[in-house]
């Protein structure tokens, strides 16, 4: 009787299936691992640039009476700071443009160290006295600032430009890893009221 050591073509199939079930498992795993951090990241960002608007927007108003001007995707607050981002792909004019030649559109939001509000023409917006407030890729949804006495609240929501992927009721849908939103409210004193 001839008896051969090592494993049958049966036992084989049987491990390697096992193995391959294992890897699967594994691949599955690290890409949902994946996904999870991804959209973590993108919170993350809404959620910083969020606060860093907030907190901009507190400087800005503090030492003023809490007056402002409102329009145009603009806010401006006295003859010192205002804040800026693009306007709605259907205005009918673009106002919120760089000046200089080729009328660069503004991107994100914008804080411009000098009142543009009293000057509506397009390119009014001087590049050398701006700073980006909003990371790339995301992007100032609503814009709401009132007023009551000496109280400034701004309502706003920043989020990922993914039109498609924020309903009716501004939440995200579908399954994108990268689509994000985020509502802020930021009241503040003014000290000069």
């Amino acid at each position: 009787m001839n008896q051969q050591k090592g494993f049958t073509i049966t036992e084989l199939m049987f491990a390697m299936t096992f193995v391959a079930i294992l890897l699967l498992i594994l691949i599955g795993s690290i890409v949902q691992f994946t996904r999870i951090y991804n959209k973590g990241i993108t919170l993350k960002r809404v959620n910083q640039s969020g606060r860093s608007i907030g907190e901009e927007l507190q400087r800005a108003v503090r030492p003023t009476d809490g007056q402002y001007n409102f329009a145009n995707n603009r806010l401006c607050f006295g003859n010192s700071v205002s804040f800026v981002w693009p306007m709605p792909s259907d205005a009918p004019v673009n106002w919120n443009v760089y000046d200089g030649a080729g009328h660069v559109p503004v991107e994100g939001l914008i804080k411009v160290n000098e009142n543009v509000c009293t000057n509506w023409a397009v390119g009014a917006i001087p590049r050398d006295k701006s700073v980006q407030l909003l990371d790339d890729g995301l992007i100032v949804r609503e814009f709401e600032p009132s007023r009551n006495g000496g109280l400034v609240s701004f309502r706003y929501t920043i989020s990922t430009p993914s039109e498609e992927l924020v309903d009716a009721t501004s939440r995200c849908s579908g399954s994108d890893d990268f689509c994000a939103l985020n509502r802020f409210n930021v009241t503040v004193y003014a000290r000069g009221y």
